[in-house]
């Protein structure tokens, strides 16, 4: 039994946790291999750590932003529409999803804290690459092979570009959800360069965006600004000219790529249709061919739409995540998100959530980090991600949070009183 705890413990537990994070193959995709795991992981770190577990600094703005935000959960009940007790049990596994994602950042606010940043910032790293190579192995036996899998899709995609090419979804639930966790990893990766980057460092580094570029996520264009960015001030930074302009330049293209569709003729609009037929919007239909610059409005430009009207109609308490006056629960969209399914909390617990993070990184021991750098420059950039994906679903995003949370309390933690 000894032996056995030796080896399990915090920190070989966290290192499998993330590891499995992504294989998503449970009751529908709803549960990953990492949530079955993560009970033992959250027991031991109790039994582990005892009396060293610490408060985050500004102890009382995290509370007030989780009781927001699983207060965002229950008030869609007040909906008049609503029976409280048909709406509690609906929602009773979202409210407990809710939750879980909250012990998910403490308890790596805690792992960081006590193992420090840089395990962390490896452990998300290598999880990355572990996943990456496995959809990798995927995509070639299905080019060199022909050996088909559901690591692979060819038509779950709710873009007009690259539809019907091979794509790499991994375990995900989608191709987004595959994209984010490397661009986690691709983000890990900047805050373990020191000086200069290393043959190895720079090895992983293409690796991984071979890894995002061949799963065709919009998230790769976000991935590809955050290391021109970072690197741009870097070489540039005696002046904030060029970092500002490809900064601005990279937003820009990413939210004209992502809000229209450019459809030249009749035969263009009926390859979309076949590759896409999602993508052919109610906009596209109704104007084609009419408007004079072949632009449409995309998908997430129509989401965006409807999750406004749905979010004013449903204001302030909002129409719950699971509800009946839509089947609409998947906005595209973490600000339409919040705003439409969980109301006035929804949006509140948001932004608390964004100045708690933005608050700590400003301290001045920090501003000089290259991992307090990193982790404003990957916030940033997860904010872009969250106008067209809903990343508060995503595990990876609770984990870093923790880990924000872990950077403000590094040089001075508090004893939990």
């Amino acid at each position: 039994m000894q032996s056995i705890y030796r080896v399990l413990n915090v920190k070989f537990l966290s290192v499998i946790y993330l590891f499995l994070l992504e294989f998503r193959f449970l009751f529908s995709g709803r549960l990953s291999l990492a949530d079955c795991l993560f009970p033992i992981l959250f027991a031991f770190l109790i039994k582990e750590m005892g009396k060293d577990l610490v408060s985050p600094k500004n102890s009382k703005l995290c509370i007030v932003v989780i009781i927001f935000w699983i207060a965002s959960y229950f008030t869609p009940a007040l909906n008049e529409a609503y029976e409280a007790g048909t709406f509690l049990s609906s929602n009773l596994v979202i409210i407990i999803g809710a939750i879980y994602l909250v012990v998910i950042a403490w308890t790596f606010f805690q792992i960081t804290l006590f193992y420090g940043k840089e395990f962390t910032a490896k452990i998300i790293l290598w999880s990355g690459l572990f996943y990456g190579g496995i959809g990798l192995s995927a995509l070639l036996l299905h080019l060199v092979f022909g050996v088909e899998t559901s690591l692979v899709c060819f038509k779950c995609t709710s873009s007009n570009y690259f539809a019907g090419f091979p794509r790499i979804k991994g375990f995900s639930l989608s191709i987004n959800a595959f994209g984010f966790h490397i661009f986690s990893s691709l983000v890990a990766l900047l805050m373990l360069i020191e000086t200069k980057i290393s043959k190895i460092r720079a090895f992983q580094a293409v690796f991984l965006f071979i890894c995002i570029f061949f799963s065709f996520s919009k998230t790769m264009i976000i991935a590809g600004l955050c290391y021109a960015f970072y690197f741009s001030k870097k070489l540039f930074n005696k002046t904030k000219f060029i970092p500002r302009l490809v900064l601005i330049s990279g937003i820009l293209f990413y939210l004209g790529i992502t809000h229209f569709v450019y459809v030249k003729d009749q035969e263009s609009l009926n390859t979309l249709s076949e590759k896409c037929p999602v993508c052919v919007t109610s906009d596209i239909k109704e104007s084609f061919p009419y408007n004079k610059t072949n632009l449409y409005p995309s998908l997430f430009a129509e989401l965006k739409k409807t999750y406004w009207k749905l979010g004013i109609k449903n204001f302030p308490w909002g129409m719950g995540a699971i509800n009946k006056f839509s089947n609409h629960t998947r906005p595209h969209s973490t600000f339409f998100e919040r705003f439409a399914l969980h109301g006035i909390l929804g949006i509140l617990s948001f932004l608390f959530l964004v100045f708690l993070i933005f608050k700590n990184s400003r301290k001045e021991k920090l501003k000089n980090d290259n991992y307090n750098i990193v982790m404003n420059l990957f916030w940033l950039m997860a904010l872009m991600i969250g106008l067209n994906g809903d990343i508060l679903r995503f595990r990876e995003l609770w984990v870093f949070i923790g880990f924000s949370l872990a950077l403000a309390n590094e040089k001075g933690p508090s004893n939990c009183s």
